[in-house]
């Protein structure tokens, strides 16, 4: 009778450990779906950051853009389109420079703000 006595004492504990299991891997599947989401909000929230910030830098160099032709039209004393057209050849080599060098300037810092984002707690 002793037997039975501790063999259902072993299978009780057993169950016991194993509904203990199940609510450890609940639990840390719930905290991996929270640290997922939290990673997504950052990383989220850092585009959309970047695209407002983008968007009113645009705005910046729009207005920059047609004062600088005013003024170089008004300092060569040439032609409005003229000015345009200087000015148009200075953002093209620009745009080269910039195309050239995009791993450096672009690419590697948006990689690594992905990664910090994403790998760090």
């Amino acid at each position: 009778m002793k037997q039975e006595v501790d063999t259902g004492t072993l299978l009780e504990d057993a169950g016991e450990a194993i509904g203990y299991l199940k609510i450890y891997l609940e639990r840390q599947l719930q905290l991996a779906k929270l640290d997922a989401a939290e990673r997504s909000a950052k990383m989220m929230a850092a585009m959309a950051t970047a695209m407002t910030l983008g968007a009113f830098a645009m705005i910046f160099f729009c207005c920059l853009s047609i004062a600088l032709g005013l003024l170089i039209r008004q300092l060569f004393e040439v032609q409005l389109s003229t000015a345009f057209f200087l000015l148009s050849g200075f953002y093209f080599l620009l745009g080269l420079i910039l195309y050239f060098f995009r791993q450096r300037l672009f690419t590697n810092p948006i990689l690594e703000l992905v990664i910090k984002t994403l790998f760090t707690k």
